[in-house]
């Protein structure tokens, strides 16, 4: 069963100054990286995300991976072309191969452009790989409230 945020995305309203950051930032790419149980979380914040109001493009294996390509090169190709990626952690997440690397093509490109371009958002508890310890993620688990921070993480420029 895939975990739905708890309250609609619609019932979120954003701060007039992270409004205004949105504004700056329309278009702004944001690759998913999930596993498929959480496919209905992806396609609801997606939905959001990409909506007329929000304005942003984004990426998702199912949807977007070119077919007939090696699974490593869509990775790696839209992971490169976005400017965050957004790790959608949970317990398939974590046992998934393909996740565990495209956590560590996120954490290479972060190290090649000195700055962070992935956003961990926990979905459904679940361990958390070493290679992000040190980042803070996103609690998106049910019963938290996420919506803005995760907003001002995928805009948030040189972090």
């Amino acid at each position: 069963m895939a975990t739905t945020p708890s309250a609609s995305i619609e019932d979120y309203a954003l701060p007039r100054d992270l409004f205004h950051l949105l504004e700056q930032e329309r278009g702004t790419t944001s690759s998913f990286s999930y596993e498929i149980s959480d496919r209905e979380w992806v396609e609801e914040v997606t939905r959001r995300l990409e909506s007329p109001e929000m304005g942003f493009r984004c990426s998702m294996h199912e949807r977007d991976f070119h077919g007939g390509k090696r699974i490593i090169e869509n990775i790696t190709e839209h992971i490169r072309l976005s400017e965050k990626t957004v790790l959608v952690l949970s317990p398939d997440f974590i046992q998934s191969h393909w996740c565990m690397f495209e956590i560590e093509m996120g954490m290479i490109l972060s190290m090649e452009e000195s700055q962070l371009l992935v956003v961990p958002v926990m979905v459904k508890r679940c361990f958390v790989p070493d290679s992000i310890k040190t980042l803070t993620y996103i609690d998106a688990t049910p019963g938290n409230d996420w919506w803005q921070r995760f907003i001002g993480a995928i805009v948030c420029k040189g972090v």
